[in-house]
């Protein structure tokens, strides 16, 4: 048997191995209708599976990947669907509404009289304050004016406060030329106190200052030590009022490295379990937000309630772009959220996020970074996620932010460059659809995630992506675009301008012969979609996108199948097996759990037996047939 050949020949195959690894020819019948070897190649339909809003899915065959809220948040690149479906990627646009991703709120600028860096500073007599430079600020919605000269550039917030002196002040902290306060005409300067920051406790203003000692006063002008201090090897940040572990208020110290809570009955000062690695980014933020103290690492947040400290920040997941991975410079709290102002670190080419549009048939370019600078922008985290509400169109530093309800209205500031920027708020939750009246920005935009639909590795096809909007026309619109594989452009889709439900189909690919649109689908193993936003001129309409639903199919493997009827009726042995040797073998074929070389055209392929059947002649004869299915192991 070690002399047969290694190749079947005319009317064989070889299937499997005997006992002594030689390989096992099978002859053939020569007549009829199965003779040879008969070839078919095996798939199924795919089963459906919808990842996401269900009843948002209108499909009998096809799966479907639906998205219909956005209020987890940004910070997933690539998408565990069955977790991270109220996720995306980055957007410019307001995502904390079930079922409306609307344009991004309306962001104005009010000018300031010089370019040495706007810091917002607070409210005082019902104006809202902001420092240029050393120059204080009254800003309103179109100018910065009035004011005053202060004796330095500010280095923190301000604060108002009145006492037993009668007079109602507004605090100034300015770091090592001490602080001013101001009563609405005149400043006054105190260099003994070197205030970093000021917090209201008990009655009483208390001033954090730059070489770690705390000082306090009742009637605004005579100050006296606290009592406690901090060693001057650390660097204070700020002093804000909170909660111990007994939920008793008292005061809390963040620096550079860690937070201290004070106990003024002592008096003392206690470090908490509030650590962190000394840093010149850390502490540079910190509020406190409904009943949490949230401390900014670097662009990591520190959530503590007093006894559990939590990582929330916005460098979460696979956090920010990389324009946008610097660090928070400020935080503001709101009855809504938590407002933070971060700046980004220098930007590089040949990024991920510098992708443009890649047809000419509409949509705006993608984002890309200004070059070798650092990208700005404001988050705001509600619970639920981090959203981004503005993003910096030039390069320039942040500095503070504040939430106002100054004469101009309810509203947020933050300092940017040598200007103001403010942000109408509303007073409580609203969702966009129910309001007619908030003002917008001109355009927005949301990129998804990287989506593979739970299938990493797998082949699918692109039917088509359906939308449902509404307060959609002419001028308020939605461009979709995609990227598939790993692209660098987007693949411009098709915009919505109609209400309700709008169906875009993929892979056009001219006509039919009569005349009917003809679409080929596009296949792919991972998808992503930028949705673009725009209004007309009038800036209380958005388009709203409600939800949309990508519709796909698996790409199924393949598998061959064989099937041939092997001669049993000779006379004499074949190739050292008789008759029923060979039907003994075959049978025992169907048993076996391991794979079995096959090959009858000079091609090998592993296959399993997937059934026997045939034909015995009666009384002793030993002859008969029997046919074989087999099917390939590995998909094509």
């Amino acid at each position: 048997m070690s002399d047969f050949p290694q190749a079947a020949g005319p009317n064989e195959v070889i299937l499997g191995q005997d006992d002594d690894d030689h390989y096992v020819f099978l002859p053939l019948i020569k007549d009829g209708p199965m003779q040879g070897v008969n070839v078919s190649l095996v798939t199924v339909y795919p089963p459906k599976q919808v990842a996401g809003d269900f009843t948002r899915d209108s499909h009998q065959l096809l799966s479907s990947l639906i998205q219909s809220s956005w209020i987890g948040g940004g910070q997933i690149y690539t998408s565990q669907e069955s977790t991270d479906i109220e996720r995306f990627w980055w957007a410019l646009a307001d995502t904390r509404y079930p079922h409306a991703l609307v344009l991004p709120p309306l962001v104005t600028s009010v000018s300031g009289p010089n370019d040495d860096g706007c810091r917002m500073l607070g409210d005082y007599a019902d104006k809202t304050l902001a420092a240029y430079g050393n120059r204080l600020r009254e800003v309103e919605t179109g100018t910065a004016s009035g004011g005053a000269t202060l004796t330095a550039t500010p280095v923190g917030k301000g604060v108002s406060f009145r006492g037993t002196g009668g007079t109602t002040w507004f605090y100034i902290p300015l770091g090592a030329s001490g602080h001013d306060r101001w009563n609405g005409t005149a400043i006054t300067n105190d260099n003994a106190v070197l205030a970093v920051d000021f917090t209201i406790f008990d009655n009483r203003l208390y001033a954090l200052c730059s070489d770690g000692t705390i000082k306090v006063t009742t009637d605004g002008t005579t100050w006296a030590s606290a009592g406690v201090s901090l060693d001057r090897s650390y660097t204070p940040r700020h002093i804000v009022t909170f909660y111990d572990r007994q939920d008793n208020p008292c005061m809390h110290v963040i620096t550079e490295r860690d937070v201290w809570a004070i106990d003024p009955n002592e008096p003392a000062i206690y470090r908490t379990e509030l650590q962190y690695p000394p840093h010149d980014e850390q502490g540079l933020a910190a509020a406190v937000w409904r009943t949490d103290l949230y401390t900014s690492v670097g662009l990591g947040v520190h959530r503590y309630t007093g006894s559990v400290i939590t990582a929330q920040g916005p460098d979460r997941d696979e956090g920010l772009p990389l324009a946008f991975r610097g660090r928070i410079v400020d935080f503001a709290s709101e009855y809504n959220g938590l407002f933070c102002l971060v700046r980004g670190a220098p930007a590089s080419s040949g990024t991920e996020e510098s992708l443009e549009l890649d047809t000419g048939l509409g949509g705006e370019e993608f984002y890309t970074p200004l070059s070798g600078s650092a990208a700005s922008c404001l988050l705001v985290w509600d619970g639920f996620g981090w959203h981004t509400l503005w993003t910096a169109s030039e390069v320039a530093d942040p500095t503070t932010m504040i939430v106002s309800a100054g004469g101009s209205g309810y509203r947020l500031w933050w300092g940017f460059g040598g200007d103001a920027y403010y942000m109408d708020l509303p007073l409580s939750y609203q969702n966009p659809k129910q309001v007619e009246t908030n003002a917008y920005a001109a355009s927005g935009y949301l990129e998804t995630s990287w989506f593979d639909m739970q299938m990493t590795g797998t082949e699918k096809s692109l039917a088509s992506i359906e939308t449902f909007t509404s307060n959609c026309s002419s001028t308020e619109y939605v461009d979709i675009s995609y990227a598939v594989d790993g692209a660098t452009s987007w693949t411009y889709l098709g915009r919505v301008t109609t209400d309700g439900k709008n169906t875009i189909r993929f892979g056009r690919n001219g006509s039919h012969p009569d005349g009917t649109a003809r679409y080929d689908a596009v296949s792919f193993e991972r998808v992503r979609f930028r949705f673009d936003l725009a209004r007309g001129s009038d800036t209380t309409q958005t388009p709203i996108l409600e939800s949309f639903a990508i519709a796909f199919r698996k790409q199924m493997g393949v598998l061959k199948a064989f099937e041939f009827v092997v001669d049993l009726s000779l006379d004499g042995v074949y190739k050292g097996r008789g008759n029923d040797d060979l039907r003994r073998y075959i049978e025992g074929l169907v048993d076996d759990v391991t794979n079995l070389p096959f090959s009858y055209d000079n091609r090998w392929y592993d296959v399993t037996v997937t059934g026997v059947s045939g034909l015995d002649r009666t009384g002793q004869s030993l002859q008969g047939s029997r046919r074989v299915n087999v099917v390939q192991s590995q998909e094509l």
